[in-house]
This record gives structure tokens, C-alpha cells and sequence, in this order.
């Protein structure tokens, strides 16, 4: 009886934290399904000593994981920017892709399935959670959780490539929500900061979270009606994975600072109803690079 050929192999080079690992594992799981390929991940492939290693991620868990194997797989598809380019791969060989891939046209195929796969291991402890939430602010509990993203401490300091959103921006997506009816629920890196807004301080109805978990809000943020996203793939993602069919999500046209790569907002925002953008303006200044980042932080 004639051996069957092992199916190739399909992995990526791990690198960011849980948005970027989203993106990559999500490329990686649709480019499995039409190579019909084996997906596997070498987790001492991780090239980011500043992050933590997908194998500390619980929604990772249900995907194949090698803790042990030394692979070195040649590169085959290395991402040359920011604009989506459809992949295509040899499926006669082991694959082994580079990039960061932001954009949901690479895996929108198969969502449902990769949402799937993902392990939430904290759903029944949010839910108990928002609920509390509503309850605290509201005694009929009637308000509407609408998530609010602030990213701060490193994008202040590149700026010109990771545009640091101001308090216009948030002051425009509120707008979009009735405040006297909804509960705003804030993330943010910068706990002082969102203390001190006054924007915020205004707010009726508001929870600021203070919680260094960040798998844990990334699925408390995602179990909001609605989502005010920041230029970062955490909030996006988190956008991106609320499975409520008339959600709102308010984003940023502009992703990248003036001096960040060139990208296609609706590359990235998906062009439906459920996604308004906000225009952003800014100011270049003449301190600021011209020189394009090979890889995003966000």
C-alpha cells in the first residue's frame, strides 16, 4: 500500500504582542485552509524579547504549539508593506511567512472558523462582570458598555510613526453615543492620564479599567456593545471579535503617523456599517523621521 505524502507545513516568524500575533496567526490558519497545509507554530521562532511569548496567551492554546523544536525554515513570503497583496505560496513545500499582515481582507474567509478556534477562557466572568458594571452606574440597568481604547506610553514617543491620538478624536467618537445612556469602558496604558482628562472625568457613566491582565481586558473589551478603537491592532481586534451584529465601531482614518508606512485605511477598517471613521488632522514636525519603520509596535 502506497504511503500517503505528509501534508506541508505553514508557519510564520512570531513577533508583537497579542494584536500582531492575531494577525499573524489569522494569515497564517486561512493560507492552511486553501494550501491544505499542516499549520504549526515554533515557539522558538519568537524574535521579540520584548513580549511575551504566544505560549503565555490562553486563546493560542487550541492551535498547534512546538515548544521544543529548533525549526529554521527559510523564509518564503516576506510582507514588503502595508497595503493587503494576496499570498500566494508553493504547496508543494514548507512555508514560512514574514510580516505583520494588518489587514482583515488576508483571513476574512474563514473568521468563523478562526474565531473558533480561539480560547476565551474568562466569557462567563465578564458577562458577570459588564453586568456589575451597569448595575454600579445605573439602578434600572439599561446602560449600553461602549469600550474606549487610549493607547499612550510608547506611541508619545513615536509619534511621528504611531499617531498619538488626542482628545479630539475621543471627544468626536463619544459623540456618536448617547452619554446619559451609556457605560464607557476605558483601557488604557496610561491609568493617570485617563484619571486626569477631563473628558473622561465627564463622563456620567464610566469605568476606568486598572487591570495589568491584558488577555483578560482584551476580551472584556471585545464583550462591549460597542468600541471606540485606537490606531492599535488590540483594540482592533478586540472590534473585530465582538459578535454583536449591530455594533458600532468608531476608528481613526489615518493609522500611521506622517512618517509611518503608507497603508490603505480600508485596507485595514472594514467599509460596512458597523465601522465609522474619524478624520484625524496633524501637524508634521520637522523633527520627525521620513524614514518609513519596518514593523509596527501596535
Amino acid at each position: 500500500m502506497q504511503k500517503q505524502p505528509r501534508k506541508k507545513e505553514i508557519t510564520a516568524h512570531l513577533m508583537g504582542g497579542i494584536g500582531n500575533l492575531l494577525f499573524i496567526v489569522a494569515t497564517c490558519y486561512a493560507l492552511s485552509k486553501n494550501n491544505k497545509s499542516t499549520l504549526k507554530f515554533y515557539t522558538k521562532m519568537w524574535s521579540d524579547n520584548k513580549r511575551k511569548n504566544i505560549i503565555k496567551y490562553n486563546m493560542f492554546k487550541n492551535f498547534q504549539l512546538d515548544l521544543n523544536t529548533s525549526r529554521n525554515y527559510n523564509i518564503t513570503y516576506r510582507e514588503n508593506n502595508f497595503f493587503y497583496d494576496p499570498i500566494h505560496l508553493d504547496s508543494y513545500i514548507n512555508n514560512c511567512i514574514y510580516g505583520y499582515f494588518q489587514s482583515y481582507k488576508y483571513f476574512e474567509s474563514c473568521k468563523t472558523e478562526f474565531v473558533k478556534m480561539l480560547h476565551n477562557p474568562h466569557s462567563k466572568t465578564i458577562e458577570s462582570v459588564i453586568e456589575k458594571y451597569k448595575q454600579d452606574n445605573n439602578d434600572n440597568n439599561t446602560l449600553t458598555p461602549v469600550s474606549i481604547h487610549v493607547r499612550r506610553t510608547d506611541y508619545l514617543s513615536l509619534s511621528h510613526i504611531h499617531l498619538n491620538l488626542l482628545s479630539e478624536y475621543y471627544s468626536n467618537a463619544i459623540s456618536h453615543f448617547s452619554t446619559e445612556n451609556s457605560i464607557f469602558i476605558i483601557f488604557s496604558d496610561d491609568v493617570t492620564f485617563i484619571q486626569n482628562e477631563p473628558l473622561f472625568q465627564n463622563l456620567p457613566h464610566r469605568i476606568i479599567v486598572d487591570n495589568p491582565d491584558d488577555e483578560y481586558c482584551f476580551w472584556l473589551m471585545s464583550a462591549c456593545t460597542h468600541n471606540i478603537i485606537a490606531n492599535s491592532s488590540y483594540s482592533w481586534w478586540a472590534s473585530y471579535l465582538n459578535s454583536n451584529p449591530n455594533k458600532l465601531v468608531i476608528a481613526p482614518e489615518t493609522w500611521f503617523g506622517p512618517s509611518g508606512p503608507q497603508h490603505n485605511i480600508r485596507d485595514i477598517i472594514p467599509d460596512t456599517h458597523n465601522y465609522k471613521l474619524v478624520h484625524i488632522a496633524f501637524k508634521p514636525s520637522r523633527a520627525q523621521s521620513s524614514r518609513h519603520p519596518k514593523v509596527p509596535t501596535c
